[in-house]
This record gives C-alpha cells, sequence and structure tokens, in this order.
C-alpha cells in the first residue's frame, strides 16, 4: 500500500504542475494576453506540424512579413485561426490589410482580412500536444480524468503513511 500512495503522490504532483501551467494560461487567455490554439493539417509546414500546440500573443501588425505565421479572426466568434501571410498593405494610419497564402488541397481559400494595429503571433510552440490539450478539455476525457485524480486524492488520504524506523540504542 506504501508504493500505492508513493506512486499516488508522485502522479499528483504531476497533475498538479500541468494544471498550475493550464490554469496561468487560461488567466492569460481571459486577460487576453495570450490564446492557445492548436494546429490542425500541414498547411503551416515547416513552422508548425499538425497537433502542435502555438500560444499566440500580441505583436504590432507592422512587423510582418510574408511568410510569417499570425492568427487572425475565424468564422467562429471569439476564435483565432493560424494562417500564413502571402501579402501586407498598410491601408491606414492603425489598419492593415493581411492577405493569407490558401491552405492545400481543400483547405481555406486564400483571405484579405483586415486589421489594427495588432495581430496575434505565435509566442511558444509545444510539439505534439495540440490534440491530447483538445482531449483533456472534452467532457468525453474530462470527466474521467477528474474521476481518476479524485482516486488518486483518496489513495494519498486513505492508504497509510509508511512508518518510521525505531533506531535500537545499543
Amino acid at each position: 500500500m506504501i508504493a500505492a500512495r508513493r506512486t499516488a503522490i508522485a502522479l499528483l504532483a504531476i497533475a498538479g504542475v500541468c494544471l498550475a501551467a493550464a490554469a496561468v494560461l487560461w488567466a492569460a487567455s481571459l486577460a487576453g494576453l495570450a490564446r492557445p490554439l492548436a494546429v490542425d493539417g500541414a498547411s503551416l509546414r515547416p513552422s508548425f506540424s499538425g497537433g502542435d500546440l502555438v500560444v499566440v500573443t500580441r505583436a504590432p501588425a507592422d512587423g510582418l512579413a510574408a511568410g510569417d505565421v499570425v492568427g487572425l479572426p475565424a468564422a467562429v466568434v471569439g476564435g483565432i485561426a493560424l494562417e500564413r501571410v502571402d501579402a501586407v498593405a498598410r491601408t491606414g494610419e492603425q489598419e492593415w490589410t493581411i492577405t493569407t497564402a490558401a491552405a492545400g488541397s481543400g483547405g481555406n481559400p486564400a483571405r484579405d482580412a483586415v486589421v489594427g494595429g495588432e495581430v496575434w503571433t505565435p509566442s511558444l510552440r509545444l510539439p505534439g500536444i495540440g490534440g491530447l490539450a483538445e482531449a483533456v478539455v472534452a467532457p468525453s476525457l474530462g470527466v474521467p480524468l477528474l474521476a481518476a485524480a479524485l482516486a488518486l486524492v483518496a489513495v494519498v488520504v486513505l492508504a497509510p503513511p509508511p512508518r518510521a524506523r525505531r533506531r535500537s540504542v545499543g
């Protein structure tokens, strides 16, 4: 039972670190400082691969160039989609028109997006965990993971702690 308790403590510690990182990212997202985005497909290669988790932050639009990857407003209200820049043109004092490159075979067509002085640009790439991050927040996986975490807490609380060894005085 002691081994089960130690294993449960180790797993809870790892989960705690992951939850703390997720809480910081969630708070940054609510504050409008950063947004996590999962890359789907191969249209952003070689910069990003399908399944990557990319954290985007705001950056000045005047520094953009063709070939850069930016997050632009998506069709979903409040959503952001990562797209590769094909061209950038200043159309006002604090307004730019960004033309994005068309995604390959059956992907999104090229489009023009008008943005203000700032755009979302990638700041951090976590390879391969975008799909995992999306799956964890889905109720079909999130609820069983929560139940497993509660079971680990129960093991830690209910299992007896290891006894201290007594030294013989001799």
